[in-house]
This record gives structure tokens, sequence and C-alpha cells, in this order.
């Protein structure tokens, strides 16, 4: 089984992203991997710690894409985001595996990143 390289997540801004405007970031990318998972997720229970005026629901965006070295997230997708709000932007990467005579073990491997900015608009 493949063991995929670690990942290392970068924002072009490492602290805040304005939501108006397209979120580009790059990783590096592994060329025995295929895709990447990336998430972005805004937590009710984080921003209502940091700032209880923060009372948003949950918000989470899931994205699969190739494992290219970049990825584009449009504006329009940020929207809906609150200005001020803690965001955590996560990427991924894996490979698994079943094991076993009956095939219900799972084995996997994968590494993953993840930046926490501000959002502002």
């Amino acid at each position: 089984m493949y063991v995929p390289e670690l990942i290392d997540l970068t924002l072009s801004n490492p602290e805040e992203f304005d939501k108006t405007q397209n979120l580009t970031f790059t990783w590096n990318s592994d060329a025995n991997n295929s895709d990447v998972y990336v998430r972005l997720k805004y937590s009710k229970g984080l921003n209502e710690m940091v700032n209880p005026s923060m009372t948003w629901s949950n918000i989470v965006m899931n994205y699969t894409t190739n494992d290219d070295g970049s990825f584009t997230i449009n504006s329009s997708d940020l929207s809906g985001l609150p200005v001020g709000g803690l965001v955590d932007v996560i990427i991924a990467r894996g490979n698994y595996t079943f094991a076993g005579s009956t095939q219900k073990h799972l084995i996997f491997a994968g590494s993953f990143d993840s930046k926490l900015a501000t959002i502002t608009n």
C-alpha cells in the first residue's frame, strides 16, 4: 500500500481572507496520489468561544480535487460566511485498502494540514 507524502497547505494570506474574492491556496502535490479532499469549516462552538456575538450555525463546504498543488474556492461559495468569523481550511490526502480474508479490515495511510483564518469583507 502506498503511503502519501506529508501535505503542507499554504494560504496566500495565512491570517485572513476576503470572502468577496476567490480563495486560492496551494500545497505540495504528490505525483503518486490522484485526489485531495478540501474542507472549509466555520465552527459555531469555536467562534462563540472567541466572540459570543458570533451565533451562526456550523457551515461546512467539502470539495474533492486533483492533487495538482492548487485549488480555488469561488467567492460565491464564501458569500454566506460571517465577517469576523474564524474558518478552518483543511486539506487531506490518503490511501486505503481492505485486508483480511473477509475484507472487513480497513488499513488507511494519509496526511492532512489545516490553517485557521479570519473572514473579512
